[in-house]
């Protein structure tokens, strides 16, 4: 075995200094620092590395000739993994006080730290291991090419190591912060769409990524009748959330993606091409069916791999459970529905009455800038804004002349009634109803009944569903009148801003004729 320094061995070193870069489709290099000021070492450290492969990636050297040099360097080259480091340089203690800047004021604990020195009565061992946190101590006279090469592959598999657990940890903490991210949303759709931007992160996709590397693309598909519904799209799609697609994907025009998706259908799963993750999600009644697609831009690690594994086992949860929780929404919300169509029918009505007023209840509270949370009760509750019918006869209910004083007077109790039925509830959505059956007719101008009350002291709720529900009566026949057209409807809502309506809410809702439109469209007259 040769000393490393061996006279013929560096002659035979200068000759042959450099060892070919590594070609574009390998390994990424493990990247090593030198830092001496003897050329020699710099000489003799590439020739013992030139042909060095370790896990499939050769080694790639950088070299400073001073502790100001390599502070430089490190400073603009975060990927350093094994520092081989002089002690005496531009001063005895050079490398010493390197040590602790990288340490201390880089706050670099990762790099692996291989002390050599020519001068040990300087720099005892013992004292160095002790006071100064590196990872090996060499003397330059005892250092061979396989002593070397041997320290070189020990500190590479500590930072190797080091640096997998530092990726797990951030990539799990990720997955807590992404899950938090995702559980504040309650509805379904705003749920899965939230989910599809935090996969893409823990598959390396940054939010500028979807419209500019290539490859990249992202869908949430949830199962309807005769096909899917397009909850969320990212990247290189040509459809728009919302749309509707037929069971073999062929409007999507990208058959990767059908093929993908084809092979998790049927039951829950997560299926892994190089550079796709696609989970299917199943709510344990079979109720509700959701597919989730990204496409990376490179090949997904091992580690991306296992960390949207433990995502999707979050999700999975959090679905079943926000799937449940779905299931018993949508069941208190057809009693609430079969409730109000029961009231209207008895006016001749019909029930698509009340679902018309919950979903433009719902749009107004948009415009009225309600969170999540107060849109979705605007929706439930509007439908019993004329619950207290019930306690009307029918004779006045439907009569299609003209009504007597006290006739309006008894029609006009409906209000007083439907507030006495709902306000013993104790859920806030039934306190809401409550709230919005006792004033939807108010006016703006204070002209309205029950109260006469007028502006801001109206209640919210109650001036929505005033629009809401005047609006769709309006536009549809009813026994002592015909339907209005649209636009003559909406006419009359923006010239009563101020006296009859919430004046800002009445401008807003003129100028949303695309959302009534669909609105109409969705609960049409059968």
């Amino acid at each position: 075995m040769r000393d490393l320094w061996d006279e013929d061995l560096l002659e035979f070193a200068t000759e042959h200094t450099e060892s070919a870069p590594p070609s574009a489709d390998e390994m990424p290099p493990w990247n090593i620092l030198i830092v001496d000021d003897d050329e020699e070492v710099h000489i003799i450290t590439r020739l013992v590395l030139r042909d060095y492969v370790l896990d499939g990636r050769p080694a790639r050297l950088f070299h400073a000739y001073s502790a100001q040099e390599a502070k430089a360097l490190l400073s603009s080259e975060s990927g350093i993994a094994v520092i081989l480091l002089d002690v005496v340089m531009e001063t005895d203690d050079a490398g010493l006080r390197l040590v602790r800047w990288i340490r201390d004021d880089l706050q670099n604990r990762l790099v692996r730290i291989i002390l050599r020195t020519g001068q040990p009565g300087v720099a005892p061992e013992k004292q160095v291991i002790t006071e100064y946190e590196i990872n090996d101590y060499k003397s330059k006279t005892e250092i061979t090419d396989i002593k070397l090469y041997t320290a070189i592959t020990v500190a590479l598999r500590g930072y190797r190591d080091l640096r997998s657990i530092q990726e797990h940890t951030r990539g799990f903490g990720h997955i807590i912060r992404s899950a938090r991210s995702v559980l504040r949303h309650r509805n379904l759709n705003e749920f899965f769409s939230q989910a599809m931007e935090e996969a893409a992160l823990l598959a390396g996709i940054d939010h500028e990524d979807w419209n500019t590397a290539p490859g990249v693309r992202g869908i949430c598909l949830r199962a309807v009748d005769r096909g899917y519904m397009v909850v969320a799209v990212r990247g290189g799609y040509e459809v728009e959330s919302g749309t509707r697609l037929p069971p073999d994907l062929s409007a999507l025009n990208h058959p990767a993606t059908a093929e993908i998706i084809a092979q998790v259908q049927g039951k829950p799963g997560i299926v892994f091409t190089d550079s796709e993750f696609c989970a299917h999600f199943q709510s344990q009644n079979g109720e509700y069916k959701t597919t989730l697609l990204i496409a990376a831009p490179g090949p997904l690690t091992h580690l991306d791999k296992e960390l949207l594994h433990v995502f999707t086992s979050h999700i999975e949860v959090s679905y079943e459970n926000l799937s449940l929780g779905q299931s018993i929404e949508t069941s208190q919300r057809e009693i609430i529905y079969t409730l109000g169509e029961v009231v209207e029918s008895r006016s001749q009505e019909t029930g698509n009455h009340v679902r018309r007023v919950g979903a433009l209840a719902e749009l107004l509270a948009t415009l009225a800038g309600m969170d999540e949370t107060q849109r979705s009760a605007m929706r439930l509750a509007a439908p019993m804004h004329d619950i207290g019918k019930i306690g009307i006869p029918d004779s006045i209910l439907n009569k299609p002349g003209a009504l007597t004083e006290e006739e309006r007077e008894i029609i006009q109790s409906h209000a007083e009634i439907g507030y006495s039925i709902l306000r013993s509830g104790k859920k806030g959505i039934l306190q809401l109803a409550a709230e919005l059956a006792y004033t939807h007719h108010e006016r703006w101008d204070g002209s309205g009944y029950p109260r006469g009350l007028a502006g801001q002291s109206i209640p919210l709720s109650g001036r929505i569903v005033a629009i809401a529900d005047v609006f769709d009566a309006l536009t549809h026949t009813r026994v002592y009148k015909k339907a209005w057209t649209m636009e003559d409807a909406l006419d009359y809502i923006g010239q009563n801003g101020g006296t009859q309506f919430d004046p800002e809410l009445a401008r807003r809702f003129v100028q949303s004729r695309e959302e009534i439109k669909r609105i109409f469209n969705k609960y049409e007259e059968g």
